[in-house]
């Protein structure tokens, strides 16, 4: 039986209705039924960052890496994030922190 709290099932909901909507809501509700569900603030963090909101962007990838802060993508994805915003010195650091 499936578990619709378990990763697994939250991940593929979040992706069946990002397709659904062509966007970041299924990763939004994901978050909402689980705020420690890691794989939807880094899935809403690079919608956000596409979409051009670099400071939620930012706010979706530190969390993410509040959350895992072993995942050295997120922290790449961070320093990216950073850089476009013109924040080179903690883009430097995010970056650092990646490739520990």
């Amino acid at each position: 039986m499936l578990d619709p709290s378990s990763p697994t099932c939250q991940d593929a909901i979040a992706r069946m209705r990002r397709f659904a909507s062509g966007g970041s809501a299924g990763d939004i509700e994901a978050i909402r039924i689980n705020p420690k569900y890691v794989f939807a603030h880094r899935n809403l963090a690079a919608a956000l960052r596409a979409s051009g909101d670099l400071d939620g962007a930012i706010a979706a990838y530190q969390e993410s890496i509040r959350l895992d802060p072993n995942f050295p993508t997120a922290h790449r994805n961070l320093a990216s994030a950073l850089r476009a915003r013109g924040d080179l010195g903690a883009a430097i650091a995010a970056f650092k922190e990646a490739i520990k």
